[in-house]
């Protein structure tokens, strides 16, 4: 039973390690400068589409102070694709529930939250594409926004 202590801890590290890997094809953030997302301010990321077969939820990544003013955030996804032909999605997204509660996690000030944009997005074509986030609120600067991104994961076929 001593012989075999090590070989059974070493499968269950090697399993906790697999197990825990990250699923996401691109997972970034981007600084808001002075934590005052201005309409100006478009945030953009280039991703490579390697398989039109498979479908992707493509997901905002938002840092945010936990007194930020608003319950949502209205925000336009322009999504580019390697010919260039452009297609603009206007997004209202949850970052609280009905109560006030915030949907994201975090302690102290700030709150990261990933709500969905696009559910089972597929490519058209293989390739770069390029996605623009800018918000649309109805407030310039909008404040209490430290930090937005895109994260995209590819769906288990």
């Amino acid at each position: 039973m001593q012989r075999s202590l090590p070989l059974v801890f070493g499968f269950f590290l090697l399993f906790a390690l697999f197990s825990c890997s990250d699923p996401a094809e691109l997972d970034i953030f981007m600084d808001v400068k002075g934590e005052k997302w201005a309409y100006t301010d478009i945030k953009e990321v280039q991703w490579n589409c390697d398989d039109t077969s498979s479908r992707y939820d493509v997901l905002l990544n938002i840092r945010h102070k936990g007194n930020y003013e608003w319950q949502n955030i209205y925000l336009k996804l322009h999504i580019i694709d390697p010919s260039g032909k452009e297609r603009i999605f206007l997004k209202s997204v949850a970052l609280s529930d009905a109560e006030g509660y915030w949907l994201g996690k975090g302690l102290g000030d700030w709150k990261v939250a990933t709500p969905m944009l696009l559910p089972q997005m597929q490519c058209k074509q293989l390739g770069q594409y390029r996605m623009r986030l800018e918000q649309h609120m109805r407030v310039d600067p909008l404040e209490g926004v430290g930090q937005v991104g895109i994260r995209i994961v590819r769906q288990p076929q």
